[in-house]
Order: structure tokens, then C-alpha cells, then sequence
């Protein structure tokens, strides 16, 4: 018996024989290619050695068999840098469809089974279900978890998952997502006084004067230092000029 011809006497749209493109990077680790989606993903892997070279740096500076989170993962950037080291187990969360979806098929081209896990999470103070308007543009950055939106995003507190899979406690933890970061850090009371945790880094927004008080305070009454400011002089004139990097540290402890 013959297969129906669904398809008879249709013409095939101009995209179903294109491939998306992958562009590659050398690395100090080896090579990381990247799937290629709209012009903003072409932006972010153009400048991934000029944007934050500080984020690299950092990164560089973790020891063989730590835990990374990449908390706003975006299309995996740091997380996948992070995973080419080999000797790292790194978990990105990213809640935006299109850029979950770079994040994850990247990941396969590099061959990061069992080395980067991808979680399609929201993260804030509590496990709920809240509603997510996402950017329809690939990679973008601009996605916000709100009261409304057209897509329902699963969300959890740091501590709420450690509790649920606890060989999986960081320790390090970045976190960039433009907005709830004080809501991330009340959901990881118990994360934040643990020594494991030995370094985070986070977005801050210098004209947000009270957040970024607050959120120093809260670090610093946790066990770490006062933070190292960083911010790459190619945002200098743009309007990435109010953000930075705050990277706040303590000593790790001692193995037995």
C-alpha cells in the first residue's frame, strides 16, 4: 500500500532546505560552536571575548570538580565556556523559549552530555507557576517572569532545589537576569551561609542605589567580602554603561 501524497503539488518554503548556521570559537579549553539564529545571537557570539571579559576570567578561576550555575543563562555563552573546561559541572537555567532552545541544540553540537545540564526554570523566592512574556527575538535579553504573559513558566528558589537534589549545591553561581535578583538571593537564605559557596557574580544596575545596597548587605551579612566591581570599557558609550558585574567571594574551606 502506497503512502498518501500529502505533500503533491506543493511547493516547499524557501527555509525547509536551509541549515542554521554554527559559527565556532577557539578557546583556551578547545573549540565551542554556537548555532547562529538572528542577528542579535551573531552580536553576542561576536563579542563573547570583548563583552565581559571579566565573566571569563572569573570562570577561569574555578577549580577541577566544582559546580557552576548560570542562573539567566541566555544562549549558554559562559555556561558552555564553563563546560568546554571538562573538569566542571555546569547547570544553566533559562526560561525563554527561543534562547532555551539555542542553549540546549548548542550543547549537543559541543557533546556536553553529562557535563552541562539545560532546566527550562524561572528562578525567584518560592516554586510557583507564574506567567512569562518572553522577547520573540533569539537571544535577547530582554524576557521578564510577570503576573501576565502568554506562556507559564515553572519557578523555584535556590534552596527549594538544592533540597530536592542536593549533589548538585554550587559552588558558584551567576546570576543575570535583569530585574529579580534580590527576589533570586531571598529564595537562597540557607544557599548563601553555606561555605560551599565560594563565589557569585551578579548584574548589578549602579542606578539602582537601594537594591544594590541591599543586595551587598545581604552578601556581606551572609560570610563575603565586599564585591569587585568590573565593567569591560567596550560599554563605555552605550546604554550598557550603568551595568557591572559585582563579584563577591569568600574563602573556601578547607577538604579534609
Amino acid at each position: 500500500m502506497s503512502m498518501p501524497q500529502f505533500l503533491q503539488g506543493l511547493k516547499k518554503l524557501p527555509f525547509q532546505d536551509e541549515k542554521i548556521p554554527v559559527h565556532k570559537i577557539e578557546t583556551a579549553y578547545g573549540e565551542l560552536s554556537f548555532l547562529m539564529f538572528g542577528e542579535t545571537t551573531e552580536f553576542r557570539v561576536r563579542t563573547f571575548f570583548t563583552k565581559e571579559p571579566e565573566t571569563l576570567a572569573w570562570i577561569d578561576g574555578f577549580q577541577p570538580g566544582d559546580i557552576f550555575w548560570d542562573i539567566g543563562a541566555n544562549i549558554g555563552l559562559y555556561a558552555m565556556y564553563a563546560a568546554c573546561r571538562k573538569n566542571l559541572k555546569v547547570f544553566a537555567f533559562e526560561p525563554s523559549p527561543v534562547n532555551f532552545w539555542l542553549l540546549t541544540t548548542s550543547s549537543a553540537v559541543n557533546n556536553f552530555e553529562g557535563r552541562l545540564v539545560t532546566l527550562p526554570f524561572a528562578l525567584t523566592d518560592s516554586k510557583t507557576i507564574l506567567y512569562f512574556s518572553p522577547n520573540a527575538a533569539a537571544a535577547s535579553a530582554d524576557n521578564q517572569v510577570l503576573g501576565m504573559g502568554v506562556t507559564a513558566v515553572q519557578t523555584y528558589s535556590i534552596d527549594e532545589l538544592i533540597a530536592i537534589q542536593p549533589d548538585s549545591f554550587p559552588n558558584h553561581i551567576k546570576i543575570d537576569v535583569d530585574g529579580i535578583e534580590p527576589l533570586i538571593l531571598a529564595g537562597a537564605k540557607n544557599t548563601l551561609k553555606d561555605a560551599r559557596l565560594v563565589s557569585l557574580m551578579i548584574e548589578v544596575d549602579e542606578r539602582e542605589e537601594e537594591t544594590k545596597g541591599s543586595m551587598v548587605e545581604l552578601l556581606t551579612q551572609a560570610g563575603f567580602g565586599q564585591p569587585i566591581k568590573r565593567h569591560s570599557p567596550y560599554f563605555d558609550k552605550n546604554h550598557y554603561l550603568p551595568l557591572s558585574n559585582y563579584i563577591f567571594t569568600r574563602k573556601r574551606p578547607q577538604s579534609d
